[in-house]
């Protein structure tokens, strides 16, 4: 959870308590727990975060993103893939 204090937000994760340093703003504080590799599940409707060590021992590791194809300045599809 991305708790509110004051004019700051804490990033907390829900599992062990672990918190990172605080932010002024809540978009800030998204950021640099992705960052620090923390994962945010939607489970059952509620947004839960877990610090990357939490994630690893419940199993809801990030996922990669899927590749996708190269697509050219004019809109069309090459053969190439992006890295």
């Amino acid at each position: 959870m991305i708790e509110r204090q004051k004019d700051c937000f804490v990033p907390c994760c829900d599992y062990c308590g672990k918190r990172l340093a605080p932010e002024t703003e809540k978009q800030a504080a998204i950021d640099k727990m992705k960052l620090a590799g923390w994962n945010s599940p939607k489970i059952g409707g509620h947004i839960n975060n877990y610090c990357a060590e939490c994630a690893r021992y419940l199993g809801v590791e990030r996922k990669p993103a899927p590749r996708r194809p190269y697509q050219n300045n004019h809109g069309s599809r090459s053969k190439k893939w992006e890295n």
